[in-house]
C-alpha cells in the first residue's frame, strides 16, 4: 500500500542502440503509474542523441626495392576505409582517379553495404609505372578519397619515390675497307673504311637532344630522342689520303677514329676504333747498258776511248712518297740529291763511262768485266743498288 504522501522509488537502465544513435533526435522513454482506485498516470524522460559520423581513409604503396626504377613496374596499392564515428555510414565510395582497377575485398562485414562503427573496409589496386612519370624524377604521389551520406569526404595519399638512372653508350665498329686498290687492307691511296657508329640508352629515362659527332669522318648528328632501351646506327667513312700514307697514320700506323655522344641528360661519352694502315715503302734502282761508242767503233768494250752508256732509272714502288731520294754512281760521276718520288713515279738518268788503257791492262780488275754500280737511297728506305757488268 502505497500511503498518502508516501513515495516509492524505482530504478531502471537501457543500453542505447546503434539503431537510435542511427536514428538520431532523442531517446524519450515513457513510464505509466496506476492504482485500485485511481486512473493511469504518465510521465516520460527524454535524453538527446548526439551524432558523431566520421571515417578516416588510409592509403598505402609498395614497389619491389621500395623505389621506382623503370618503367613497366608495378605499384601495388591498399586502401582502408574505417568507421570512426559513432554512427552506422551508408552510401559508403572510395574514388582514386589514378588508377583503374581498384577493387573492395568482399567479406561478410561489407555484405549489408554499411559501414558499421568501428568496421574497417579494405579496398586494393595497382598502377603501372609510365615512362613519363620516369623522365619527370618526382614521387608519384597517389590521392584516394573515401565519402559516405553521413559524413563529408575524407582524403590519404601515397607516395613512391622515383630514382632516375641517365645513361648514354656508344659503340663505333669497322664495317670493312673498301675502294682504292681493291684489296680490303688500308694501304692505297682512296681505300674507304666504313663504320657503323651505335649510340643507345641503357638508362631507365628518355634522353633529349642526343648528338653523335664523328670529326674524321664529318658525322654530326644532332636533336635525337633515344627513350630507354632504344639505339640509333649512324654509318660513315673515311677516305685515306696521301699524307696518312706519308706520315705512317701521324706516326703510330693506325687511323684512330673517335665518335663522341652526349645528351641533356648525361655526360658524354666516346669510343675510339683504330685500325692498321700498311705503309709500303719500296725503293728501286735499275741500271742498265744501252750502248758503246767511240773507241774503234765497233760497239765492243775493247778499245780505249770506248764509251759505255747507260741509263740509271730509280722508282718509287711503294706507296708513301719519298723524299731526300739520292742517285749516286761514282764510276760515271752521276750525283742525284733532294729528288722526291711519289708513288709510281720514276726518274731515268743517263751516265757514261769510257774505257782506259788501265781497265784493258789489268782485264777490268782481273774479271774481265768493267762493272759500274749505281746506288739509290732516301728518308723513307734503305739503300739499293745495282750494277751493270760489261764484258772486255
Amino acid at each position: 500500500e502505497i500511503d498518502v504522501g508516501e513515495t516509492w522509488h524505482y530504478t531502471a537502465t537501457h543500453t542505447v542502440t546503434q539503431a537510435e544513435i542511427d536514428a538520431g533526435g532523442s531517446i524519450v522513454n515513457t513510464a505509466t503509474a496506476d492504482s485500485d482506485q485511481t486512473g493511469p498516470d504518465t510521465d516520460d524522460a527524454s535524453v538527446p542523441v548526439e551524432q558523431h559520423p566520421s571515417l578516416n581513409i588510409v592509403k598505402d604503396a609498395a614497389i619491389a626495392g621500395g623505389t621506382a626504377d623503370a618503367a613497366g613496374e608495378v605499384i601495388s596499392y591498399t586502401i582502408a576505409v574505417e568507421n570512426t564515428g559513432n554512427q552506422t555510414l551508408t552510401g559508403v565510395t572510395v574514388n582514386d582517379p589514378f588508377i583503374s582497377n581498384l577493387t573492395l575485398v568482399a567479406d561478410a562485414a561489407t555484405a549489408d553495404g554499411e559501414l558499421d562503427v568501428g568496421e574497417t573496409w579494405h579496398y586494393t589496386a595497382t598502377h603501372t609505372v609510365t615512362q613519363a612519370e620516369m623522365d619527370a624524377g618526382t614521387n608519384i604521389v597517389n590521392t584516394a578519397t573515401a565519402d559516405s551520406d553521413q559524413t563529408g569526404p575524407d582524403t590519404d595519399d601515397a607516395s613512391v619515390p622515383v630514382v632516375q638512372s641517365p645513361a648514354i653508350a656508344l659503340d663505333k665498329a669497322i664495317v670493312g675497307v673498301s675502294g682504292g686498290n681493291g684489296n680490303g687492307t688500308l694501304d692505297a691511296p682512296n681505300d674507304v673504311v666504313s663504320y657503323a657508329i651505335t649510340v643507345s640508352n641503357p638508362g631507365n629515362i628518355t634522353l633529349h637532344d642526343v648528338t653523335v659527332n664523328d670529326p674524321l669522318t664529318g658525322l654530326s648528328v644532332s636533336g635525337v630522342t633515344l627513350a630507354p632501351g632504344i639505339s640509333q646506327t649512324y654509318q660513315t667513312s673515311y677516305t685515306l689520303t696521301q699524307t696518312d700514307l706519308n706520315s705512317n697514320a701521324g706516326g703510330d700506323g693506325f687511323i684512330e677514329n673517335t665518335a663522341t655522344a652526349d645528351s641533356l641528360e648525361t655526360a658524354p661519352v666516346s669510343d675510339t676504333e683504330a685500325i692498321e694502315v700498311y705503309a709500303n715503302k719500296a725503293l728501286s734502282i735499275d741500271k742498265k747498258l744501252i750502248n758503246i761508242t767511240d773507241g774503234n767503233g765497233n760497239q765492243v768494250a775493247d778499245a780505249v776511248g770506248d764509251v759505255l752508256l747507260y741509263t740509271v732509272t730509280v722508282a718509287n714502288l711503294g706507296v708513301v712518297t719519298l723524299t731526300h731520294v739520292t742517285v749516286v754512281d761514282p764510276s760515271s760521276g752521276l750525283n742525284v740529291s733532294d729528288l722526291t718520288l711519289a708513288p709510281g713515279q720514276s726518274q731515268t738518268y743517263q751516265t757514261s763511262y769510257t774505257l782506259t788503257q788501265t781497265d784493258l791492262d789489268n782485264n777490268g780488275d782481273g774479271d774481265g768485266y768493267i762493272d759500274n754500280t749505281a746506288t739509290a737511297d732516301s728518308n723513307q728506305t734503305g739503300s739499293i743498288s745495282d750494277t751493270e757488268s760489261t764484258a772486255l
